[in-house]
């Protein structure tokens, strides 16, 4: 919003929350939130150890868990049991030493605006940072230089803030 000040000009102005269009978030835990954590596989599936996995769990659980969520973690989950947990997703970007890209990012902005922006202006700044400052360096040219962005679903009807 915009206000004039004494000499007439227009200054900035903090958007006002409208509660009617905010959810609730005044709960001892205000949601659950569920992190699959799989860094070894079976041998059968020739994968190796997820080397950077534990890293991005522990920032979610942390991130998650200080914004008042209920935090489940499972590790090494079967494909049933991810089932059980889960639908299908895309395909994610993930560095070995650092975390995935997305996860990083999320908990980056949630950390730092988490208690102060509305969830979709976090995720849209999550969108920004993913798509502007990674993108994959490899050897095999099928996967040297690709983009992630991730992709924000939703069916809030109200603004949510933490």
């Amino acid at each position: 919003k915009k206000k004039k000040n004494d000499s007439g000009k227009s200054v900035n102005t903090p958007r006002d929350r409208v509660p009617t269009y905010q959810y609730n978030m005044n709960f001892e835990k205000v949601g659950k939130c569920i992190i699959i954590n799989n860094k070894n596989f079976d041998r059968i599936t020739g994968m190796g150890v997820r080397n950077g996995t534990d890293k991005d769990a522990e920032a979610l659980f942390k991130c998650f868990r200080s914004l008042g969520f209920d935090v489940s973690v499972y590790n090494d989950c079967s494909c049933a049991k991810m089932q059980d947990l889960l639908k299908k997703g895309y395909y994610s970007w993930r560095n070995p030493g650092s975390g995935s890209w997305f996860v990083q990012a999320l908990c980056s902005i949630l950390n730092e605006h988490g208690k102060s922006l509305e969830i979709l202006q976090i995720l849209t700044r999550v969108n920004d940072r993913v798509a502007r400052h990674f993108e994959s360096q490899s050897d095999d040219p099928r996967f040297h230089e690709k983009k992630q962005i991730p992709c924000v679903v939703t069916m809030l009807t109200k603004e949510l803030y933490f």
